[in-house]
């Protein structure tokens, strides 16, 4: 909470990673979770995949399930209430409940805007709870990863 708003964001996405790149993008949404419903946004717009930094593989299920970390640096071009774009780290987890597949870490991302005074975002849960209000899911492509 800074100056009475509670900083929260909304993101989606999708992309593609291999052994040195990452390729995607979605949307944010940046609102005051302090608001009256409709909370109030403060921005909105796109974020685009800029650089990995890294990506952790903790296992894989079946044929396409994937568990692991993801992060990389991330562009976000505003346009709500205005035109902006800042650099920024995005940090995705995810772990594979049915398997039992673990980061170590908890299932979400984290979002982290150099300066910022409310930076980084942080995956929120549902009250009373410890499951995430949203969650990720990483899958290999048909034919990716394949040894023959």
């Amino acid at each position: 909470m800074v100056a009475g708003v509670n900083h929260r964001i909304i993101m989606a996405g999708t992309g593609k990673i291999d052994d040195e790149d990452v390729e995607g993008g979605g949307s944010f949404t940046h609102f005051n979770a302090a608001s009256p419903v409709p909370q109030t946004v403060l921005a909105s717009g796109t974020w685009k995949a800029k650089s990995l930094v890294s990506f952790t593989l903790a296992g894989l299920w079946g044929s396409q399930f994937v568990a692991g970390i993801l992060e990389m640096t991330v562009e976000l071009v505003a346009d709500f209430p205005s035109r902006a774009v800042l650099p920024a780290t995005l940090r995705v987890v995810c772990n594979l409940g049915p398997p039992g597949i673990s980061t170590g870490e908890p299932e979400g991302f984290k979002l982290t805007v150099p300066g910022a005074p409310f930076s980084p975002f942080v995956q929120t849960t549902f009250p009373g709870t410890s499951f995430p209000f949203g969650l990720t899911l990483f899958t290999k492509g048909a034919g990716e990863g394949d040894d023959d």
